[in-house]
């Protein structure tokens, strides 16, 4: 018994003995053996222990635990009612609620298996919207409400970090001020601002990207970069004129980090604030309660021009949500820093999905990942609601919302008549798009513009085939002008320097990328390394 409970803590969710009794009893072994070796026990102890059939004592089932509301009678969804009454105003004796019971019992279903997968992990919470009325179809705050303790709270409505899940809203007032289009280029590379140093989730940085590139991979520098343009106070008007009321009443004093989840909402919020871009940027409040006990909710004037809401939406639904293959959805994930919250928000024109998965008092998991944890629990939600139809995601017409602005290859940006080969793409009706800065041809009577960047060239390592005779080769970095630039390896970052920086690669394809300050286009070269001599 003692050797069962000492490998418990290791990881007590995924030995419980009650649910895993295998596992429990591997680890048992584990830690019998170690004793042995360690020789706190012999052979002979060791052995006689192992043999020894453990049994559990399990409590009786304790009855449920019944809520009720203030007429005294109960309620078999203890946490939905009394947001259902608060929306009646409890002046009535029957309140018809939005709640759909067997949309409500899919999405409990889905959160309670994946919880049971996660090690670590012991809760969840989802809101499922439709969005054409804002009825609340489902709301699942926790897993288990008899748990003890906190299965009692409502973890729908209790603020979290939403970590990249709030990023689609940086761009949106980016696009709607003009900033930026899907194909506007981005940087991301290694920033410092004071004491923040944003990184990527995956430690690498790609160099230049374009905002939908950025996007679609939830890159950080690229988003913390962007809100810098956009302003902070712009982006929580922004979210203030959307509904979220953590931001109106003046609670939230967020920096930069709010590009990466710095401002928290609960899944409740997040669900309205998603379900406004499923509607095509019409925001109001979601409802509990049906007809007639509250009217028709009015949506706000509409906080962004339509275009905007349309391309964000085209761009997050350029790939499909893992698992669901063939389903058209717009999707973005989320996870808080320290991996304390999973988040996926996905939707279609009909139905707005928001999953939080986590611990309610704020332990971190390896599990929680935005994409990993909360993912699933989304797909299998959205494969019953939309069994059989597949609505298509954008609420608006590109045509009709959006019109059609000569680019820059380069910067992404409003051409000019020095932009080389500029191509179509398309931006919000009515927001013009900033002009490009780095293409503006000669100045004034015919003379150069001193202001003009020199164009980026790498001077070593030229392209082609090298010999690595001890394994690797080191490379001199070098470009001209000379300036500080930022150089990457293989989408590593290798160092910021003026002048020559060494790198020693080994056997392989490497892109080597260099990166000037301000908006000048980078420059690239692509060699090979062999171990042995070239074929």
């Amino acid at each position: 018994e003692a050797a069962l409970l000492a490998g418990l803590p290791q990881r007590p969710a995924g030995l419980r003995p009650d649910r895993h009794p295998g596992a429990a009893e591997r680890r048992r072994r584990t830690v019998l053996d170690a004793m042995c070796r360690a020789g706190f026990i012999s052979e002979k102890r060791r052995a006689r222990a192992a043999a020894v059939t453990v049994s559990l004592l399990l409590p009786r089932r304790r009855r449920p635990v019944v809520a009720r509301n203030r007429l005294g009678l109960p309620m078999t969804e203890p946490l939905f009612g009394p947001l259902a009454l608060r929306a009646a105003q409890e002046t009535a004796v029957r309140v018809r609620t939005s709640l759909d019971p067997e949309i409500q019992a899919r999405v409990r279903t889905a959160l309670r298996t994946q919880v049971e997968r996660l090690p670590g992990v012991d809760d969840g919470a989802a809101v499922v919207i439709e969005n054409a009325t804002g009825a609340v179809r489902a709301l699942v705050g926790t897993v288990d409400f008899a748990r003890s303790p906190g299965g009692q709270v409502n973890a729908a409505c209790k603020p979290r970090s939403p970590g990249s899940a709030l990023k689609p809203f940086v761009y949106l007032a980016a696009l709607d001020g003009g900033l930026l289009i899907p194909e506007t280029a981005l940087d991301d590379s290694p920033l410092t601002l004071s004491d923040y140093r944003p990184g990527n989730f995956d430690h690498r940085y790609r160099g230049r990207v374009t905002a939908r590139q950025a996007l679609t991979a939830s890159l950080n520098t690229p988003a913390v970069r962007l809100l810098r343009q956009v302003g902070l106070g712009r982006f929580l008007d922004l979210l203030r004129r959307c509904g979220v009321r953590s931001v109106a009443d003046g609670t939230a004093r967020p920096g930069l980090s709010a590009a990466l989840g710095g401002v928290e909402l609960s899944p409740l919020e997040m669900a309205n604030l998603y379900a406004g871009i499923a509607r095509g940027g019409r925001f109001f409040p979601c409802r509990f309660v049906e007809h007639p006990w509250t009217p028709r909710p009015k949506p706000r004037a509409a906080p962004v021009a339509p275009g905007a809401v349309c391309l964000l939406t085209e761009m997050l639904s350029a790939y499909p949500l893992p698992r669901c293959p063939g389903i058209p959805l717009a999707w973005k994930t989320g996870t808080s820093s320290g991996r304390r919250d999973a988040w996926c928000a996905a939707w279609d024109r009909r139905w707005t999905i928001i999953v939080w998965l986590g611990n309610k008092d704020g332990r971190a998991a390896p599990a929680l990942v935005g994409v990993r944890a909360a993912g699933p629990v989304v797909a299998a939600i959205v494969q019953g609601l939309t069994a059989g139809s597949a609505p298509p995601v954008n609420a608006l017409n590109p045509a009709s919302c959006t019109v059609a602005v000569r680019v820059c290859p380069l910067t992404g940006l409003r051409a000019g008549p020095n932009c080389p080969d500029s191509r179509t793409a398309r931006r919000p009706r009515g927001v013009p798009l900033r002009p490009c800065p780095q293409c503006p041809g000669p100045g004034l009577a015919g003379t150069p513009d001193r202001n003009r960047s020199p164009r980026l060239r790498i001077l070593s390592p030229a392209p082609g085939t090298y010999l690595a005779e001890n394994g690797t080769v080191s490379f001199r970095l070098h470009a001209t002008p000379d300036m500080p630039c930022s150089w990457f390896v293989d989408g590593r970052f290798a160092g910021r320097r003026q002048g020559p920086l060494w790198v020693s690669l080994g056997p392989g394809r490497h892109r080597i990328v260099c990166v000037p300050p301000g908006t000048a286009p980078d420059a690239q070269v692509v060699l090979r390394v062999h171990a042995g001599p070239p074929s």
